[in-house]
């Protein structure tokens, strides 16, 4: 039906009263209860009739006036709409200038605002980490976006200011504390890029080569970095393209195709930072050096390798959670194998990204569901660590393995195991190995833990299951071998060769049969081979 088509034929019904329903009005005497009026009109040509109600019997006779004064005039009707046509040329008119003033909105709006408004839909569904992370590369292209970088604060303010004050729901609405904060907000507020110029590549540019940089130094970020900012900024287009301020999400060009993808290729574990289990045991061991802390925290390095645990996984272990085996004759070692199962995770996000004000996160483990657990198999050495902790330090029944050490009542601090590892490598290693990526940080050690598995041939795919992880990120990232091994596969190497040429020297030795090598030069077997290549030439030709 054409939206001009119109008609005089016009049919104008009385009013109706309508008595509430309702369960809270039921119970009161009708004469009390809420009361509704309707009015209908019926307009030739429209299939369904025309209806408004009002809350007042004085505001539905007011309509009733108002149509029937447009009919006695001889005013046409909109058919579609059912209005008289001077009502609905005015309500197109109102439409289409709300509409305009929508779109210019629209393309007025900044990259800082449609980036706050994509944030702001995540937050509710993210985990701690993840709004972490997001909130750093949203900062990142944010900074990046602008028309102008005069008067700009330095890269670390604005980053502060974007991270913390910006990107934080917990945080948006406060004061910023020091005036240059205040004056970078209101700096990027001014100047950050419209986000309809994403579509030209001049304005893309800039947040690609944003995401390839530190935020707050300017160095080029590593890849892995550049990676996930990709994503996060395809997420941010994505939304853009959903709320039509993009016609496409500009990543889709193949001129940006390739362009932050290299850490995919090269996302693996660095093989300098994996240990064996003989510098395990002793970092583990010179843990007591530190004092009470560093004792407290040997258990926590050994589940870490041997386990293969994030850190954040063993933070929430509890005493039930182990199975040991029968504990050795005194003086005796550890030789039989126990047994871990967990089922949560504890990540110290920190306080402004949760809705604890400790800052704890304890959830499910990564990539699974709430309450699934991991079960995996405790190396005598992790037996003997986890034995000793337990009588040492007194754990309760169903207690927190590794609480607080100001008692309150959650795990341990990330920087507080930290700070004992950093001192432990120094009092450990070489110099040549302190300086080097070997085990420098905490969670180095599980991937230690996973490449000894790998070299020790256990099936990835129960390797996989133990370290908690899919098949496919064990063989790309995790296959890695550990220090010393080198070494190890290079003398069975020779060891191979050596044997070859054993062997050919006892063939040189024995004694010759010309009878028998009569007989083979009957069987020439160049002759086969060239009998063979003639047929592979015929059948190429």
């Amino acid at each position: 039906m054409d939206n001009d088509e119109y008609t005089y034929n016009v049919r104008i019904w009385g009013i109706r009263e309508h008595v509430s329903k309702a369960k809270s009005e039921l119970a009161k005497p009708e004469a009390k209860r809420k009361r509704t009026y309707s009015l209908r009109w019926i307009v030739e040509g429209r299939d369904k009739d025309c209806t408004d109600s009002f809350a007042t019997y004085p505001a539905a006779e007011s309509r009733q006036m108002e149509l029937t004064l447009a009919v006695k005039k001889g005013e046409a009707f909109h058919i579609e709409s059912g209005l008289p046509m001077s009502e609905y040329r005015r309500k197109v008119e109102r439409e289409t200038a709300e509409l305009a003033e929508q779109e210019a909105a629209k393309s007025a709006a900044t990259c800082l605002q449609h980036f706050m408004a994509f944030y702001d839909a995540k937050w509710p569904k993210l985990q701690p980490n993840s709004k972490t992370a997001l909130a750093n590369t949203l900062s990142t292209v944010t900074a990046a976006l602008v028309t102008t970088r005069d008067g700009a604060p330095d890269r670390k303010t604005l980053n502060h200011v974007l991270v913390k004050y910006v990107f934080n729901l917990n945080n948006r609405d406060k004061q910023p504390p020091k005036a240059e904060y205040v004056a970078a907000l209101e700096w990027i507020k001014k100047h950050s890029a419209p986000a309809k110029d994403l579509a030209e590549d001049k304005t893309f540019r800039l947040a690609m080569e944003g995401i390839s940089f530190q935020p707050t130094t300017g160095k080029k970020a590593a890849a892995s970095t550049v990676s996930r900012n990709r994503a996060g900024l395809h997420q941010a287009l994505e939304y853009l393209v959903e709320q039509d301020v993009l016609d496409v999400n500009p990543l889709a060009n193949p001129k940006w195709k390739r362009f932050g993808k290299q850490a995919a290729r090269t996302k693996q574990i660095d093989k300098r930072v994996v240990t064996n289990p003989v510098h395990v045991e002793a970092l583990i061991t010179n843990c007591a050096k530190y004092g009470t802390t560093g004792e407290w925290l040997q258990a926590f390095y050994a589940l870490a390798y041997y386990a293969m645990m994030r850190p954040s996984e063993v933070m929430d272990l509890t005493e039930d959670c182990f199975t040991l085996p029968k504990a050795p004759a005194p003086g005796q070692r550890e030789t039989r194998w126990g047994r871990v199962r967990f089922h949560s995770a504890d990540s110290q996000p920190g306080k402004q990204w949760t809705d604890d004000e400790k800052g704890r996160d304890s959830k499910a483990l990564k990539q699974r569901d709430d309450g699934e657990e991991r079960d995996v198999p405790l190396h005598p050495n992790a037996v003997a660590w986890v034995r000793r902790h337990l009588r040492q330090f007194k754990i309760p029944a169903g207690g927190r393995m590794f609480p607080s050490l100001r008692g309150s009542g959650r795990s341990i601090d990330k920087t507080t195991y930290n700070s004992v590892w950093r001192f432990t490598r120094k009092e450990t290693l070489t110099l040549r190995q302190f300086k080097s990526r070997l085990a420098r940080r905490v969670y180095d050690l599980r991937h230690g833990g996973v490449s000894l598995m790998l070299n020790a041939c256990v099936p990835p795919t129960l390797i996989a299951e133990w370290a908690g992880h899919g098949l496919d990120v064990l063989l790309r990232i995790y296959a890695k071998c550990i220090e010393g091994q080198e070494e190890i596969a290079l003398a069975l190497i020779e060891r191979s060769v050596t044997n070859f040429e054993q062997q050919a020297l006892a063939a040189e030795e024995e004694p010759g049969d010309d009878t028998a090598d009569d007989a083979n030069d009957e069987d020439d077997p160049d002759a086969d081979f060239d009998d063979e290549d003639d047929t592979e030439d015929e059948e190429d030709k």
